[in-house]
């Protein structure tokens, strides 16, 4: 992280219908920063990110920009319109002032990206809220900002997806630019967050975030009626060794547990979808699923 300071709040305070949502805060965001913004539902992290992108005007206090900043703000709900996906994501980098070559480029890239290449001439008003979700996060990218902020950005993703935007943001980060989120999240604010701020009875409580070894995994059982037991290649990791039972390379190193002909994988949270995908198009049936901490 960068130790240049390119946002002050100095005791800032926000009312709705003359009740403090937010009081007398002060906060420094510094270059190059990851901040995860926690806290219940409606303690005031949705209104944090708006006063920041200076959206809504607070009702004292200062908000100090140290440098010319280009925001981009990704609500939890992004509206839905009569637009393709296409002509909306068009549009945006017309406002970039994109040339038309770059614009297909960067709206082909993206779309792939995202796994929503099929969806182009989807109007929005079609699209599920995870894929709304990702035509926000789409048009906030097209253009690289400054600040980056994000509401709930995962809310309704898929896990391909969501390993897709966790990568984007690393890249980001490395590049300098400054994120700040709302998250439920933990294992998305332990890949990208280096600070967490909690929002609680209208304060912020900062900290720096060390990173933790996630120990939080999906249990998944299954079943091969079949009886043959093969076992697509899965990139996951192990702490055991494969049984001589089951006809499955040890070069894969498949986690397992064996219980009556049952084969138990120990998941990572974003993995699931995938692993789960895979293991049905092998023969194998989902029997049990559960979420464990080590």
């Amino acid at each position: 992280m960068n130790s240049k300071s390119i946002i002050q709040l100095e005791n800032v305070t926000k009312k709705f219908k003359k009740k403090p949502i937010l009081e007398n805060i002060n906060l420094t965001i510094y270059q190059g920063q990851s901040i995860a913004l926690t806290g219940h539902n409606g303690v005031g992290k949705s209104t944090l990110l708006k006063i920041i992108a200076k959206l809504i005007k607070v009702d004292s206090g200062n908000i100090n920009y140290l440098d010319p900043l280009l925001f981009h703000y990704v609500p939890e709900q992004f509206p839905r319109n009569n637009l393709t996906v296409k002509e909306y994501l068009t549009l945006i980098c017309r406002l970039d002032d994109h040339s038309k070559q770059v614009t297909e480029e960067k709206i082909k890239a993206f779309l792939g990206d995202f796994f929503m290449t099929h969806m182009a001439d989807t109007p929005l008003n079609y699209l599920s809220k995870g894929s709304l979700q990702k035509v926000g996060v789409i048009q906030a990218l097209i253009t690289t900002p400054d600040v980056l902020l994000l509401d709930e950005p995962l809310s309704g993703q898929d896990a391909k997806s969501q390993r897709v935007f966790i990568q984007k943001m690393k890249d980001l980060l490395a590049d300098g630019m400054t994120i700040i989120m709302s998250c439920h999240e933990p294992y998305l604010i332990n890949e990208i967050s280096d600070t967490v701020i909690e929002i609680n009875d209208r304060q912020i409580s900062v900290k720096t975030y060390e990173k933790q070894v996630v120990k939080e995994v999906f249990v998944l059982t299954f079943v091969n009626e079949k009886g043959d037991f093969v076992v697509p290649e899965l990139d996951i990791p192990t702490e055991l060794n494969v049984p001589t039972e089951f006809n499955i390379p040890l070069e894969l190193n498949v986690p397992w547990d064996q219980e009556n002909q049952h084969l138990k994988l120990y998941v990572p949270p974003l993995r699931t979808d995938e692993i789960i995908q895979q293991m049905m198009s092998y023969g194998w049936s989902l029997r049990e699923m559960y979420q464990e901490n080590e």
